[in-house]
């Protein structure tokens, strides 16, 4: 029987391997596709590295292991680390997850009041045909998920409403625009699909409105590396910057259709972009981050260029996969980074990048692929190790604590969303749905919550 076993197996892993090559080769050698890891002995590690572990507070200085991470390079000197007085993990399963780190977190009080997080897996959904690679959520319980298999998809509150396919190949990025609502697509040969959702007597019409390309792309030979991996809207919704594996960063007008800029500064793929308020971040497989600020010029400050105000280069041989701005307050802004060692870094001031990270925050064993913020203090990473971690920033920043891990896919994790909860629920607002979307061709639905505990009342003597 152990040699039927064996025979079995070395077939199997020659065929992941061959679908894993043929994947790394459609976005080209530099993007951050190829460090997505075959989850072959991934799960039976991460299940022992984190069983009972507490959770773990990283503060301002700090650079430590929650788990060893896979091409991890960073040699930093590592400094005191605080620990929370979590209970340990009991290992309490919701279907077919554990539940790490949940319970009571008695590290995080904010304003006297103690909060407690969890989570349930609402839905799991197989997809037919092909994976999918993005998604974009809007109000109410709104998806859209672009699949491999050029098939994009509307979701309402966890349920497809409606769908379209586009003939331009599969969706690599999406990007909402309300009210206008329009679809932007990201797609192979430099193309980025325009699509318009209208409302007909029969239901929903998706028209195709723009195919924005510049020329030299179209002209260029097929089997050159020219996909647009990554799309963001300018805060304004005049511009929309695109990212493309040859090393370059787009910017298109659309109000007036047309193609304004080309920033060259990076050298390798451009994995990631995010918006702040009139600047624009850049994260590449080239290791930095660079930050633009937005200029109008000219007579009738018609015309646009974005100069480099910082950049940030992280440690030799790491790609940054996806970047991440919020803000705290009208002024405060903080910056994540997720990359190929497993880590994610933070910053919080972004206008004054440090030569290093504020926060180093690890924990996962492959490359974190896609990061994502909900309205309170939660921050979710999905991870090549087939996990969802998710992390509370406390005290603005200064700490952030690993208060839990989604479990429940069985390949890398390529994307995921979160939107407020569109269920009504006595135990408070503190709810949000999370949307997570793998390389195992399943799309899953959670619920995240951070309970408020009351206040503990002084006893009467």
């Amino acid at each position: 029987m152990e040699k039927s076993d064996k025979g079995k197996k070395a077939p199997t892993l020659e065929l992941l391997s061959r679908i894993a090559q043929n994947f790394n080769n459609i976005l080209g050698a530099q993007s951050k596709i190829p460090l997505i890891v075959l989850p072959h002995d991934l799960a039976k590690e991460s299940l022992e590295s984190d069983t009972g572990q507490e959770p773990t507070r990283f503060g301002a200085g700090t650079h430590t292991d929650a788990g060893t991470s896979s091409s991890n390079t960073c040699q930093e000197p590592q400094t005191g680390v605080s620990t929370s007085n979590a209970g340990t993990s009991r290992g309490a399963r919701v279907g077919d997850i554990e539940v790490v780190g949940a319970g009571t977190d008695e590290g995080a009080s904010i304003g006297g009041h103690r909060f407690t997080p969890g989570f349930a897996l609402i839905d799991t959904i197989q997809q037919g045909t092909g994976y999918i690679r993005s998604m974009a959520a809007n109000l109410n319980g709104v998806l859209f998920t672009g699949s491999d298999s050029k098939l994009v998809s509307e979701w309402h509150k966890g349920h497809e409403f409606a769908s379209f396919k586009s003939s331009s190949g599969p969706i690599y990025a999406i990007v909402l625009q309300y009210p206008e609502a329009r679809i932007f697509c990201a797609h192979n040969g430099g193309m980025i699909r325009v699509w318009e959702r209208n409302i007909i007597s029969q239901g929903v019409f998706f028209k195709p409105i723009r195919t924005l390309t510049k020329l030299r792309d179209l002209l260029k030979k097929p089997f050159f590396p020219r996909a647009v991996s990554c799309l963001c809207l300018s805060d304004d919704g005049n511009f929309l910057y695109s990212g493309s594996v040859d090393h370059t960063v787009n910017v298109w007008h659309i109000r007036r259709w047309e193609h304004v800029e080309t920033i060259r500064n990076h050298k390798g793929a451009i994995n990631a972009l995010a918006m702040g308020p009139q600047v624009v971040f850049s994260g590449s497989s080239d290791g930095t981050i660079k930050m633009w600020e937005r200029e109008l010029y000219g007579k009738k400050r018609d015309k646009v260029r974005h100069l480099l105000r910082v950049e940030f280069t992280t440690t030799k041989d790491v790609m940054v996969n996806a970047v991440l701005f919020g803000m705290v307050g009208s002024s405060s802004g903080f910056l994540y980074a997720g990359s190929s060692d497993g880590d994610v870094r933070f910053w919080k001031d972004f206008q004054n990048l440090p030569d290093k990270p504020e926060v180093f925050m690890r924990f996962h064993k492959g490359a974190v692929n896609c990061l994502a913020l909900c309205s309170g203090s939660f921050v979710f990473s999905g991870s090549a190790d087939m996990t969802i971690s998710v992390w509370r920033r406390e005290d603005e920043g200064k700490f952030h604590t690993h208060v839990m891990v989604l479990r429940g896919h069985s390949g890398p994790v390529c994307c995921i969303e979160t939107q407020e909860d569109w269920e009504e629920d006595v135990t408070g607002p503190n709810r949000w749905v999370l949307y997570s979307g793998s390389l195992d061709r399943t799309l899953k639905v959670w619920r995240v919550y951070d309970h408020t505990l009351p206040k503990q009342s002084p006893r009467e003597s």
